[in-house]
């Protein structure tokens, strides 16, 4: 198994936070995000 490590920037305001508007640090909608925009980037080379 590979581990990758990688070091992640916002350059606009995020709010990763609960319906108790609590920010928290969750890795689904974060990893959402990221397939999200990996399809958007390479959605057609897939095609």
């Amino acid at each position: 198994m590979q581990k990758l490590t990688y070091e992640v920037r916002f350059t606009t305001p995020a709010f990763l936070g609960n319906a108790e508007q609590k920010g928290q640090w969750r890795t689904p909608p974060f990893k959402a995000l990221l397939r999200q925009w990996w399809r958007v980037a390479y959605g057609e080379e897939g095609a």
